[in-house]
Parts: C-alpha cells; structure tokens; sequence
C-alpha cells in the first residue's frame, strides 16, 4: 500500500492503475521521440558530399552520421575511448550487440552429482 502525501490510504487496484497510466504516458512519449527522431535522421542532409570521387551526391543525415562514424574508427589520431565508443556504437546498430541471456532449468540431484564427478575427476 502507498500513502500518498495527503494522507489517504490506496489500494492495490488504484496504485496499479495509476502505475498503468504513467506507464502508457511514457510509452507515448518515447514513441513520439522515436518517431521525430527517425523523421530528423531520415531527412536529406543540408550539405553535398564528395563520395567515391563523385562530388555533389546528396545523402540522408543517417548516412552522413555513418561517414562521420567511420571517420573516426579510421582516423589515427582518435583517442582509444572515442575509438571504442564509435567501434560500440557500429557493433550495436548492424546487430551484434551481445545480450546477456540466463536459461533457468530445473535440474535433479543426481544429474549435478554426476556432472560435478566428471568435473572433479577431470582436474585430479
């Protein structure tokens, strides 16, 4: 139970309807954000530039953004932290971000003492 500041007591169905609805507030916002921000990324870039020799394409922010990435991956100069956050970033977008998985399984006794016998015998 929670006990807002004016002292009245809530029950567990009105605290979880008003968790309910700020969850949906927020969720609407992020999307909101998202959706802006893809527009933004989206949009052609104001600048023409010089790619493959070929001067004056025009390109999206989203590609200019990757230019930029890969400026700083390929420069000598950038400094070891900038490098790795920029190497992070470009893992993450292509998809190879590692994710953390945990498989919970119910094992018996007797497996774990077997397994735990193998293991013990093999350091010896």
């Amino acid at each position: 139970m929670a006990f807002p500041e004016d002292g009245r007591k809530i029950d567990s169905a009105e605290l979880a309807r008003e968790m309910q609805l700020k969850s949906a507030e927020s969720r609407k916002r992020n999307r909101a954000m998202r959706k802006a921000f893809k527009e933004i990324l989206d949009d052609e870039f104001d600048k023409k530039v010089k790619v493959n020799g070929q001067e004056g394409k025009e390109i999206s922010r989203k590609e200019a953004v990757s230019l930029r990435l890969m400026q700083i991956l390929m420069d000598t100069n950038t400094k070891e932290n900038d490098f790795l956050k920029a190497l992070e970033f470009a893992r993450d977008t292509i998809g190879e971000k590692p994710i953390d998985r945990v498989q919970v399984a119910e094992v018996d006794q007797e497996t774990i003492d077997e397994v735990e016998r193998m293991v013990l015998n093999d350091e010896e």
